[in-house]
C-alpha cells in the first residue's frame, strides 16, 4: 500500500492525538494549507478503511480516528515499519546531511535532486536549513557554482554532527533491530530509507564489535548507562573506527588530554580501545581514547548518595537546592522535602553541565509536548536556571528534562500511596520518573513498577509481570504489551486499564529469575531510575555491614575547637596528629599533604556558609572517619565557586584507599546531609557536638530503615 509522506504525517498526528483535531491544527503541524489537508483526507480515509478504521468527522469541531485499539496499533506498526519512496522535508534534509557528511568530495546539487526526485530549487532551499543545523556543531557549507556543495569543519565536530544525526533520528529499537537483522528491506524500492542512509555511516561488523566492547565494560563502570547513552557510545565507537579507516583522525588539546588521563573514565576508555585494537588489528591514537573518555564523562547517571566522597560536587548540589527553592517560591508548593527531586536533579545536572561546557549537545524528543503540557512550569524553570546558573547558556532540551523532574515532584504531592508492571522506556531518568508518577496517580492498582532497557529483555522472565508497558514500538516482541506515549495521555490510561481488567494473565509466582536481571526498579521511596539494581530486598548481611561502618563513623565523631589557628594548614596538621593518636590514621604528614593538595587543586569552602569540606582517600587511613574542627576568628579560604569566603568550621572526611562501596556510601550520605537544607547547614555550622551527633544518629537510623524497605 502506497502512503505519501504527507498522508503518513497526518495519520501519525491523528493516532497520537486522543482528542479531536481541527483541519487548521493539522495544516499548521504539517506546514501546508488547509485546502491541501482537505484534499489529502480522501486518501487518508481509504487507508483507514483498509485497516478497519474510520475517520470521525464533527462539523465545526474537527476530526479523529475511530475504531478498535488493536486496529490502531496495527496501523501504527505499519507506518513505523513501512519503507517510503517519498520523504517529508525533515527526512529529505536528513538524507542530504547524510550524503554531505559521508562524502570527502563536493556533491553536485543535481545529483541530490535526482536521488530524492525533487527539483534543484527544493534542494537549494533545504541546504539553507541544513546550514543552520550544521552551525550548531561549528560546521558550515561551501556552495559554489560548478563546484557543488561540501561540509567544512574539524573532524571532531563532524563526528559530533554525525552521531547526533543518528541518535536523533534512530531509536534504540532501530539500532538493535539492525544488529539483529530485523530491519525490513524492500529490494524493489528505488530509494533507500532514512534509516539505511543513517546506518551507511557505520559498517555493521564494526558496530557489532563496538557493542561487544561496550557491553564487556558496562559492569566495570561505577555508574549505570542509560539506553540512549549506551547507544550513543556504541555509535561513537563504530563511527571512530570507520573514520580512522579513512584516515580521518581527531585532534585534542594536549592540556585537555592530560586532564582526562587522570580520570577513571580514561582508564575505562583505554580498556575499550585495547579490545578494539585486538579485534581489528588497528592502530588507534591517544586522542581517540580521550574522545571516548569525554563521552563517558558526559553520560554519567549517578545517584548522589552513591558517589565517591571525593567526587561529590557540592557546588552543583547547592545549585540544585537553590533551583528547588526558586521553583517552590514561584509555584507556592514546597518541594524542598522531596529527596527524589533533589537526587534526580543532581544526577541529571552533573553530566548535563559537562555536556554544555564541552558543547556536546543533547536531543529531547519530548520537548514540544513538555512545552505544550507544562508551559508555565517551563517558564518558571527557565527563569530559575538563568538565576542559579548565570554563566551558563543552558539549551531548551536540557530545560525540558529539568521540567520533567519538577513536574514529577508536583504530581507526587497528590499521588495516592497493587499489580506488577514492567516499563520499557528509553527517554531517560526525568521522563521515566514522570511516567512512573503519572501511572501511579492514574492507575493506583499498579503497586510496583520496574524498568528495563530493550537490551535487557532477553534476560527477563516476562511472566513475572501483570502488564508490560512500552513507550517505544517493539518489533518482533514475543509478548503482548501496551504502547503508550511517554507523557501518558488519557487514552493511554484507558488502554492500560482495559488491558489489565480484560486480559490480565495469572502470574507465575514461583519464578525468581527477575533477581538475576538488570531490571531497574522505581519505588515510591527512591525515585532514582537508570541504575542497575536487584529487585529483592537488601540482605540482612548487608545491613550488618552497613551498621558496622555507621557505628565506626559515629563512635569516632568529634567536634574539636582549635585555639587561634594561624591558617587552614595549622588546623589540618593538628587534626591529623590527633587522628593518629586515636588510631584512625598513620603518617599524619602524608595525609595532611594529600588534603592540602586537594585545596590547591580546587576551592573547598561551601558557598553561603562558614563551612569548608576537606576529604581524601589514602592508604594511610585505617578506617572511615568524620570529624569537625572549629575555631572563633574566621579564616579566608577559596570557595567551591572560586570566590573567596570565610570559614570557621572544617569538616574532615577520611576514607581508606581500599574502602568498600558501602563505606563510601555511608560517607557520601553525610555529604548529602550537610547540604540537604539551610537548616542542616546551620546545624553543621553551629559547633554544637551533641546536636550534630544526635542528628547523624537519627538520620542513619532512617538510612538503615530505607535499606530494609
Amino acid at each position: 500500500m502506497y502512503v505519501s509522506a504527507r498522508e503518513r504525517q497526518i495519520l501519525q498526528l491523528l493516532l497520537n492525538q486522543e482528542d479531536i483535531m481541527t483541519v487548521k491544527e493539522i495544516a499548521a503541524e504539517v506546514q501546508v494549507s488547509e485546502r491541501t489537508v482537505h484534499r489529502d483526507l480522501k486518501n487518508v480515509e481509504d487507508i483507514l478503511e483498509s485497516f478497519g478504521l474510520s475517520l470521525e468527522k464533527r462539523t465545526g469541531i474537527g476530526i479523529k480516528i475511530s475504531g478498535p485499539t488493536e486496529k490502531k496499533k496495527e496501523l501504527e506498526f505499519f507506518l513505523y515499519n513501512a519503507s517510503h519512496s517519498e520523504f517529508t522535508p525533515e527526512e529529505r534534509q536528513t538524507i542530504i546531511l547524510c550524503t554531505l557528511l559521508a562524502s570527502e568530495e563536493p556533491v553536485k546539487l543535481v545529483a541530490l535532486a535526482n536521488e530524492l526526485n525533487v527539483t534543484v530549487a527544493t534542494v537549494s532551499h533545504d541546504l539553507t536549513k541544513i546550514n543552520d543545523w550544521l552551525a550548531s556543531f561549528h560546521l558550515s557549507l561551501i556552495r559554489k557554482r560548478g563546484y557543488g556543495v561540501q561540509v567544512t569543519g574539524s573532524e571532531m565536530d563532524k563526528r559530533k554532527a554525525i552521531s547526533s544525526l543518528i541518535v536523533e533520528n534512530m531509536t534504540e529499537v532501530d539500532l538493535l533491530a539492525y544488529l539483529r537483522d530485523q530491519i525490513q528491506r524492500k529490494s524493489a524500492q528505488r530509494v533507500k530509507t532514512v534509516s539505511e542512509h543513517l546506518l551507511g555511516f557505520v559498517d555493521k561488523e564494526k558496530l557489532m564489535i563496538a557493542e561487544k566492547a561496550v557491553e564487556e565494560i558496562r559492569d566495570e563502570l561505577p555508574y549505570a548507562l542509560s539506553d540512549s547513552a549506551y547507544i550513543g557510545l556504541v555509535v561513537h565507537l563504530a563511527l571512530a573506527l570507520e573514520r580512522l579507516r579513512k584516515s580521518e583522525q581527531i585532534d585534542m588539546d594536549p592540556h585537555s588530554l592530560e586532564t582526562l588521563k587522570k580520570t577513571g573514565e580514561y582508564q575505562i576508555a583505554s580498556g575499550i580501545i585495547d579490545k578494539l585494537r585486538k579485534a581489528l588489528d588497528l592502530e588507534i591514537p591517544e586522542a581517540e581514547i580521550g574522545y571516548i573518555a569525554m563521552h563517558l564523562k558526559g553520560a554519567k547517571l549517578r545517584n548522589a548518595l552513591d558517589l565517591d566522597p571525593e567526587d561529590v560536587n557540592f557546588l552543583l548540589a547547592l545549585r540544585a537546592r537553590d533551583l528547588i527553592d526558586y521553583v517552590s517560591e514561584r509555584t507556592n508548593v514546597d518541594l524542598r522535602a522531596d529527596q527524589s527531586l533533589f537526587q534526580g536533579l543532581v544526577t541529571h545536572l552533573q553530566p548535563a553541565i559537562y555536556r554544555i561546557k564541552k558543547k556536546m549537545g543533547i536531543h529531547n524528543p519530548l520537548l514540544e509536548e513538555i512545552k505544550r503540557d507544562y508551559g508555565e512550569l517551563c517558564t518558571i524553570v527557565r527563569a530559575g536556571v538563568e538565576k542559579v546558573f548565570p554563566a551558563l547558556s543552558i539549551p531548551e532540551e536540557e530545560i525540558g528534562y529539568l521540567v520533567l523532574h519538577f513536574a514529577s515532584s508536583l504530581e507526587r504531592m497528590n499521588e495516592p500511596k497493587e499489580l506488577h508492571a514492567l516499563i520499557i522506556c528509553s527517554s531517560g531518568i526525568g521522563s521515566s520518573k514522570m511516567l512512573a508518577t503519572r501511572i501511579r496517580k492514574e492507575l493506583p492498582e499498579i503497586k510496583r513498577l520496574h524498568y528495563a532497557s530493550v537490551f535487557d529483555l532477553t534476560s527477563i522472565n516476562l511472566d513475572d509481570y501483570d502488564v508490560i508497558i512500552s513507550t517505544i514500538p517493539l518489533a518482533g516482541f514475543a509478548k503482548e504489551y501496551v504502547l503508550v506515549n511517554p507523557m501518558l495521555t488519557e487514552n493511554d490510561v484507558k488502554n492500560i486499564r482495559d488491558w489489565i481488567h480484560g486480559r490480565r494473565p495469572k502470574r507465575r509466582r514461583n519464578n525468581t529469575s527477575v533477581n538475576r536481571t538488570s531490571v531497574r526498579e522505581e519505588e515510591a521511596s527512591t525515585g532514582v531510575s537508570g541504575e542497575r539494581t536487584r529487585t529483592c530486598r537488601i540482605p540482612f548481611q548487608d545491613i550488618h555491614e552497613y551498621s558496622g561502618i555507621i557505628s565506626t563513623v559515629l563512635e569516632g565523631f568529634r567536634l574539636t575547637i582549635c585555639e587561634n589557628p594561624q591558617g587552614i594548614e595549622d588546623v589540618l596538621r593538628a587534626a591529623c596528629c590527633d587522628l593518629q593518636r586515636r588510631g584512625v590514621i598513620e603518617h599524619p604528614e602524608a595525609v595532611t599533604e594529600a588534603l592540602l593538595e586537594r585545596q590547591r587543586m580546587r576551592g573547598l569552602g561551601i558557598p553561603g556558609s562558614s563551612l569548608a569540606l576537606f576529604h581524601t582517600r589514602s592508604p594511610y587511613v585505617r578506617k572511615p572517619s568524620f570529624t569537625i574542627w572549629g575555631w572563633t576568628t574566621p579564616l579566608a579560604i577559596r570557595a567551591m565557586d572560586d570566590t573567596q569566603t570565610w570559614t570557621r568550621n572544617l569538616l574532615l572526611m577520611l576514607s581508606p584507599e581500599t574502602a568498600s562501596k558501602k563505606a563510601l556510601e555511608v560517607l557520601s550520605h553525610i555529604s548529602a546531609l550537610i547540604i540537604e537544607s539551610e537548616e542542616s547547614m546551620a546545624l553543621f555550622d553551629s559547633q554544637d557536638q551533641e546536636a550534630i551527633a544526635s542528628y547523624l544518629n537519627e538520620r542513619f537510623q532512617q538510612f538503615l530503615r530505607d535499606k530494609l524497605e
